[in-house]
Order: C-alpha cells, then sequence, then structure tokens
C-alpha cells in the first residue's frame, strides 16, 4: 500500500472528523445578568446559541438576551430543522413564537387544588436559536425584528 492510498483511507478521514467535531466548543454570545454586558462563552457541552429580542410588553421593555443552550436543556428537537439540509441550501438559524400556556398547565395539575390561587398568566415567547459560533449576535438579527417587537397578544 503506498504512502497516499493509507492517508486517503476513508477510516483515516472519519477518525479525523471524529476527532475535530468532539474536540471543538460552540461559541455563544451571553448577555450579563448582573450588568447586561455581551460576552462570548465557550463551552464544549452548548448544543445551540440563543437569542431573545427585546420587546414591548404590558409590563414594559424587556431587554435583548443571548446565551448558550446545554444539551442537557434542549427542550425541543431542533436537530430535525437543522438537518433540513441539502445542496445549494443549510438552514442557519430559525426563529420561533412559542404560547406557554400556564392556566390550561395550572389547571390539569394539583396546585390549583391545593393552594387555592390564580393560575399565572400565559407567557409568550420569541427566540431564535443557531447552531455555529457567535451567531447568536443581536446585530445579525435586529433588521428582522422589526415588526416582531410588539405587546404579547393572545392568538386565541
Amino acid at each position: 500500500m503506498s504512502r497516499s492510498q493509507r492517508y486517503s483511507s476513508p477510516h483515516v478521514m472519519v477518525a479525523f472528523l471524529a476527532f475535530l467535531v468532539g474536540t471543538q466548543a460552540l461559541v455563544c454570545y451571553h448577555t450579563d445578568e448582573e450588568t447586561g454586558e455581551l460576552r462570548t462563552i465557550e463551552n464544549e457541552e452548548y448544543a445551540y446559541c440563543v437569542l431573545f429580542p427585546s420587546k414591548k410588553t404590558s409590563y414594559g421593555d424587556s431587554e435583548t438576551v443571548a446565551d448558550g443552550v446545554l444539551e442537557a436543556e434542549v427542550d425541543a428537537p431542533f436537530e430535525t430543522i437543522f438537518d433540513q439540509n441539502m445542496p445549494g441550501y443549510q438552514v442557519m438559524s430559525f426563529c420561533m413564537y412559542e404560547k406557554y400556556d400556564w392556566p390550561s398547565m395550572w389547571e390539569a395539575s394539583s396546585y390549583s387544588s391545593k393552594f387555592q390561587m390564580k393560575a399565572p398568566a400565559a407567557d409568550y415567547l420569541f427566540r431564535c436559536v443557531c447552531n455555529f459560533n457567535l451567531c447568536n449576535s443581536p446585530q445579525s438579527f435586529a433588521p428582522y425584528f422589526g415588526s416582531s417587537t410588539q405587546p404579547n397578544k393572545s392568538l386565541d
């Protein structure tokens, strides 16, 4: 076997790619909770970066928050979305508008009868998820949020 045949072996390439993937940590922007400053964090346990854009609510304006999402914190099948690639097309990030229907969850739980408390109001959340280094920069997403940062309103 010649030297070029040894190094072009598919096994060597697979091993090298596995090494690269296994040793690279995702770098995400992170909003410091105390100062509000944006800094970068590199973490091998980050599965995704996330951005929660600022919004106007009935409680006042919220601040933009950037962070990393640990593999253990992933709460949706994001990999399914990011796997929708084909030649000439790649999903780079996606944003979603979500509703957390606390009243229906509250009534289905034992809290309502145990504590005789009123259920919390539903929450509406807009977040953008991405999976490459420094992809959650607020400046990168700002041009797309012109009309998306309106007060939370029910779609019911």
